[in-house]
């Protein structure tokens, strides 16, 4: 028997309705999520600063959302679910869309505050619900929630592509996201909320480990810091370090490449994720992520291996998340402060690295990112060793 229940409602609820609307407001926030890093160049001429400058955007954002997952930790178990989500939903589609017409950068900067600010409560609610919605099946629905954040990636890079051929600014791109948001903000009004389950004995016997809560908030760390890193910085990265300012596509083209194979690996994960132990699952992702940067790294300045080495990253990487969810869920009870716990480091990650590459760029070389991103691997690596070595005794 799973230690989460199956969480009691307060009424009957509509499961794929509720499901499909967390799966419709995480694409929202993959394209969000997807949307700064593909026009950073953009948003670095609309406020006239350097690249240094510009990358404050991703600790600030960061910064926002770190706040946001504690807020939500605590909004979540407190308050209807749905009615903290769909105030965080209007939050996000208000910053989206001033975005683009921000030319101050501090005013910039605190509408990126804002933007991670919502993108934190969503997050931690869309994750948080859905474990209380489905109880102890809830792996391949994770796998689900987060396969949506990969489609809203994958499509951004082509929507920027097109609003920039035929408006020669990136301004719709930003609006559409904004707009998209109206339909869902209806549908939750209407709907019932997930409750959280309630203690049992068996919940209460379980003393959770502090040691084994750290490690996997600083694996949450890494692993996610290389997944922002790579999504953030590879159409900047390929644009620079190939020298394809007159081509640009081909840059757009290398992100959607990135997201198409970080949708397929969620895609591919959900079959798995009935059939295999989550700690199977994240040891393949972990091997084939590094195989992935090594082939960046062992063949700089070659595009056909930055091809191949960009699909193999977005493969493997895109599941860790919703598997350390999944492996976390086997040991502990998933409240909303705890969700909140992990997304504390998962943001920290996101929030650093990507702001250490965007310090170096410039000043040294775009392959610091190759760099960076190969360093975070390994770094989650030797968190999982020592997860494993932690949970050996617990058939995690």
């Amino acid at each position: 028997m799973s230690i989460i229940a199956e969480a009691k409602q307060e009424k009957p609820l509509n499961k794929w309705v509720i499901t499909g609307s967390y799966y419709f407001s995480f694409l929202i926030l993959g394209c969000t999520q997807a949307v700064i890093g593909t026009t950073l160049t953009g948003l670095q001429t609309q406020t006239a600063v350097s690249m240094d400058m510009i990358s404050l955007i991703f600790p600030l954002r960061s910064i926002g959302y770190m706040a946001g997952a504690l807020l939500g930790g605590r909004l979540f178990d407190r308050f209807r679910g749905n009615l903290v989500f769909l105030s965080a939903l209007v939050l996000l589609a208000l910053g989206v869309a001033a975005m683009p017409f921000t030319s101050l950068f501090a005013l910039l900067c605190a509408v990126v505050l804002l933007i991670g600010l919502a993108e934190g409560v969503i997050d931690v609610g869309g994750n948080t619900l859905l474990v209380w919605l489905h109880g102890s099946k809830v792996g391949p629905f994770l796998n689900g929630l987060h396969l949506s954040w990969g489609i809203g990636g994958l499509i951004i890079p082509q929507i920027v592509a097109l609003s920039i051929n035929h408006s020669a600014t990136y301004a719709p791109s930003y609006l559409v996201i904004a707009l998209i948001s109206l339909p869902l903000m209806l549908i939750l009004i209407r709907l019932g909320n997930p409750k959280s389950p309630e203690a049992h004995s068996e919940v209460q016997g379980k003393n959770v480990s502090w040691l084994v809560m750290l490690v996997i908030v600083v694996f949450f760390g890494f692993h996610v810091g290389a997944e922002s890193s790579f999504g953030n910085w590879i159409t900047t990265y390929t644009l620079k370090y190939f020298n394809l300012t007159a081509t640009p596509q081909i840059a757009y083209n290398m992100a959607s490449l990135f997201w198409f194979a970080f949708t397929l690996g969620r895609v591919l994960a959900i079959p798995f994720a009935t059939r295999v132990k989550p700690s199977v699952i994240l040891w393949v992702d972990l091997i084939g992520s590094l195989a992935g940067a090594v082939i960046l790294l062992v063949f700089p300045g070659n595009l056909s291996a930055a091809w191949i080495g960009t699909a193999l990253v977005g493969l493997f990487i895109a599941s860790l998340f919703p598997m350390t969810i999944a492996f976390a869920e086997r040991k502990m009870v998933i409240s909303a402060k705890v969700t909140s716990m992990f997304f504390i480091g998962s943001t920290s990650g996101a929030m650093f690295f990507p702001w250490f590459i965007g310090q170096f760029f410039e000043k040294s070389s775009p392959q610091i990112m190759v760099y960076t991103i190969s360093g975070c691997i390994i770094g989650a690596i030797i968190m999982y060793i020592l997860l494993e070595f932690l949970t050996r005794k617990k058939s995690i």
